[in-house]
């Protein structure tokens, strides 16, 4: 709780400013370090000093406790929620924060070990692991093309599928183009690629089969209904886990009278919708009377808790990486002369604030061992102040005692054979698919080819490449995609007549377009008639500036296979290669997407491989390295030095060695994961069932 102190006028993006001038929620050591670390932000008009003072006497030490692991986090942490609980406070009084949804894995696993009550604040049903096996056969009955909801249906014990099954099911159909993983189930026996008989998957096909048929004719609750009977859910699942299903069927009965079909197809799509706005469908009466409190720090606001734990304070996890940013924020919210990224900071900076100030009488931070010993940035503003780190702040390194048998452990703790009491048959519901992700990792196949995507993919998420490289699940049609497929067949061919010395009028070209164009992936008409017109005015402008200055092209969608030290391959396709006289050459890439910055564009691998690619195999002499973003028809100009190209292929090395050695951790962050389709069965998004 804070004082209203007094407000002033100002311009009108600060009219009315409130000022807090005393804080009666905190202690003055919470306060003392609040205020240091938010003292390293820039102060300006819209974000002025601040500065609270504290009604309630001195209280304890602020702990930063470095742990070497986050299992050990996890252990250390349930281990002070038990001391606090022994000692007499409720567990209610206890909160613990977060960055991220995925920080708090570790921690639910030994909370639920321990049988410590907790709850997890504006926890979606959508999360929870049984209402992702519904939805993933409402999906498949809606959408047999989506092989990530097929992946995670053939993952249940009934269908008697492995992993290895599973990958080599989507490896066949990866070769027969546009096969999804439900047509190639429905393959004669002799060419299913594994061993068994077609009969253990006849009730699923016949099942799934039945419903498309009477799709159109029923509502979306009553296959609903029809399917859970079909699932045997309420017979299987616990009370708990139960009553996240129910609350799926109570959705879909709210959802009816928004529906002019009310049909599934309709009801999936809203679904998607619905998630994509952030949208969150709680249990309202999921939370125990006296449990610990779990909880993003954007869900802590306004909230106070006598006992606060703030986790994973680390470098990329609190503060977390910078999403792409859609617009450029006003200068004047930015520090003078500073970039943007600064910006950033100082929100995330703001965020922690809040963080630290939930606390009413004990705060606790803890963060892991950071590579190189490197200081946690948010812990370095607390102890650069000596006073602050003398006066406030207690830092503790606990050494845990190993857990012994700990496989046996976690195996007890899920409670997998005494959750649910299984009937003659196995179940069709408690997907294995996230158990498989962890452990499933094929070898891949020699030489190593990698092209500069999947590298890029590895980086950014290892489960991701996992996912789509190894086990060729393939991601279901999006308008981007296909829209980025359509303009570049069309500017191909565009440029390919140009070649010949034939000059294409618009209307041939806005022909080709219509040609061209294919309406898989949009999500309604509207989307689809936009991203047309868009399409379009990009021609428009490509071919006016194109027609009106030339290129000397020398190639067009010039693949290459370049092979490097310890058996690795990079493959890749250029756009296009336009001859600058002798061997010089420009290498152009065309995009759809929004401009890089040019910070990034300067070390795009993708372009470093190409320009490595033109000395090596072709011997030219790239000189120009060109993205050209139709969207605005401009270009970004690169070169590259021999540097450049060596630390390329030194990170092509590096992502193969990873590769090679089974590295695939999922690294959750909302810019990656708010978009990727393999979020159903990713292990970083499965919530444990309740024990």
């Amino acid at each position: 709780m804070q004082k209203f102190a007094g407000w002033k006028a100002g311009d009108d993006s600060h009219k009315f400013r409130v000022t807090l001038m005393e804080n009666y929620r905190s202690t003055p050591n919470i306060l003392r370090v609040a205020t240091q670390v938010i003292g390293q932000n820039t102060v300006s008009a819209d974000f002025p000093k601040k500065s609270l003072s504290a009604t309630r006497s001195e209280g304890e030490k602020i702990r930063i406790v470095e742990l070497a692991s986050e299992e050990e986090e996890a252990r250390w942490v349930a281990g002070e929620l038990q001391r606090t609980h022994a000692a007499g406070r409720r567990w209610m009084d206890c909160a613990v924060l977060y960055r991220q949804h995925a920080h708090r894995d570790e921690l639910v696993r030994e909370l639920s070990a321990r049988k410590i009550p907790f709850v997890i604040s504006r926890l979606s049903i959508l999360d929870h692991p049984l209402v992702k096996d519904v939805l993933a056969y409402l999906r498949l009955i809606a959408r047999p093309f989506d092989d990530i909801a097929c992946a995670r249906v053939l993952s249940a014990p009934a269908w008697n599928f492995q992993a290895k099954d599973l990958a080599r099911l989507a490896e066949r159909a990866a070769k027969r183009r546009g096969t999804a993983l439900y047509d190639a189930l429905q393959a004669p026996q002799s060419e299913l690629p594994f061993d068994g008989t077609k009969a253990r998957l006849a009730p699923l096909l016949e099942f799934l089969s039945q419903h498309r048929k009477s799709m159109r004719r029923r509502t979306a609750r009553e296959i609903m209904v029809d399917l859970l009977e079909w699932l045997e859910v309420a017979q299987r699942a616990s009370g708990q886990d139960y009553k996240y299903v129910a609350q799926l069927t109570e959705f879909a009965k709210e959802w009816e009278p928004k529906s002019d079909t009310r049909g599934l197809a309709e009801f999936i799509e809203y679904l998607d919708y619905f998630e994509q706005a952030g949208g969150v469908i709680a249990l309202e009466d999921d939370a125990p009377a006296d449990a610990v409190k779990l909880m993003t720090v954007h869900g802590a606001k306004g909230l106070e808790f006598p006992h606060v734990f703030v986790l994973r304070v680390n470098n990329r996890k609190f503060p977390a990486n910078e999403r792409p940013r859609v617009f450029e924020f006003p200068a004047r919210l930015m520090k003078e002369g500073e970039p943007a990224e600064q910006f950033h900071i100082q929100e995330e900076r703001r965020l922690f604030y809040v963080a630290l100030t939930r606390a009413q009488e004990r705060l606790t931070l803890t963060s892991l061992t950071e590579p190189k010993g490197k200081v946690p940035v948010f812990i370095e503003d607390i102890l650069m102040d000596p006073a602050v780190r003398r006066r406030d702040v207690r830092q503790l390194m606990p050494k845990l005692p190993p857990v012994p048998e700990k496989a046996a452990a976690k195996g007890l703790a899920s409670g997998s054979l005494e959750l649910f009491p299984y009937t003659e048959d196995p179940a069709k519901i408690f997907s294995r698919i996230a158990d498989w992700a962890e452990t499933f990792h094929p070898p891949p196949p020699e030489p190593l080819t990698l092209s500069a995507s999947a590298v890029n993919g590895y980086r950014t998420c290892p489960q991701q490449y996992l996912f789509g490289y190894l086990w060729s699940l393939k991601e279901g049609p999006r308008a981007s995609l296909s829209f980025g497929s359509i303009m570049h067949n069309t500017v191909k061919r565009i440029l390919g007549e140009l070649r010949k010395g034939n000059k294409l009028p618009f209307e041939e070209v806005q022909r080709i377009f219509e040609l061209e164009w294919r309406s898989v992936g949009f999500e309604d008409e509207y989307q689809e008639a936009e991203y047309k017109k868009d399409g379009i005015g990009q021609l428009r402008a490509f071919h006016g500036a194109t027609m009106a200055t030339p290129p000397q092209i020398l190639e067009q969608e010039k693949r290459f296979e370049l092979p490097l030290e310890d058996n690795v391959t990079i493959i890749g396709r250029m756009d296009q290669v336009n001859s600058l006289g002798r061997n010089d050459v420009e290498i152009v890439d065309y995009k759809t997407g929004r401009p890089k910055k040019e910070s990034l564009a300067k070390k795009d691998l993708q372009l470093s491989l190409y320009a490595l690619a033109a000395k090596e195999i072709f011997d030219w002499n790239p000189v120009r390295l060109v993205f050209h973003y139709l969207q605005d028809n401009k270009v970004q100009v690169t070169t590259r030095e021999s540097k450049q190209l060596q630390e390329a292929q030194n990170m092509v090395q590096e992502a193969a060695a990873d590769i090679r050695a089974g590295q695939f951790p999922p690294k959750p962050s909302p810019s990656v994961c708010r978009s990727c389709a393999y979020k159903p069965i990713c292990p970083a998004h499965e919530e444990e069932l309740s024990g």
